[in-house]
């Protein structure tokens, strides 16, 4: 972050107040990014438990790169990608009184993911070109629920 990159000077300084830094929101999001972007496939970035051709991952989002193994994809809470309005690329309902319980949670929607993607020049994989026409959040649900209220 920007902070670390101070000398112990400057971080005293911007501590006490006597000096700020100014951090954008494509910083933000390209942090946040890094942070929660998962193994693509090395490892279970659940149980840690790593890949080989043996073992192969259940699942990968093909937005954050979180990868599941067999054991933990079925898991309400441990199978969960880091996408904030998706799972594995497959999108919640958009109001969140029609979500299940364990429909929660995440860091990034898809269209943040897509541009700090962007942002940290990482190239869509094929099934994220596939998936990308729907990050706009259209969601085809009830006709009651595509009614303005």
């Amino acid at each position: 972050s920007k902070f670390q990159k101070l000398s112990a000077e400057d971080q005293r300084d911007v501590l006490l107040h006597k000096k700020e830094i100014f951090i954008s929101e494509d910083d933000k999001l390209t942090e946040l990014a890094q942070k929660y972007t998962g193994s693509n496939g090395a490892k279970c970035d659940t149980c840690q438990i790593k890949f080989n051709k043996r073992r192969e991952p259940d699942r990968i989002c093909p937005f954050c790169a979180f990868a599941v193994c067999d054991n933990c994809v079925c898991h309400t809470s441990r199978g969960k990608c880091y996408c904030k309005d998706s799972n594995f690329g497959y999108d919640y309902h958009p109001k969140p009184d029609k979500r299940e319980w364990y429909q929660y949670g995440g860091y990034l929607t898809k269209a943040q993911r897509v541009k700090a993607n962007e942002l940290l020049n990482i190239q869509p994989t094929k099934e994220m070109l596939v998936l990308l026409p729907f990050v706009a959040g259209y969601y085809e649900g009830d006709e009651d629920d595509n009614k303005d209220e």
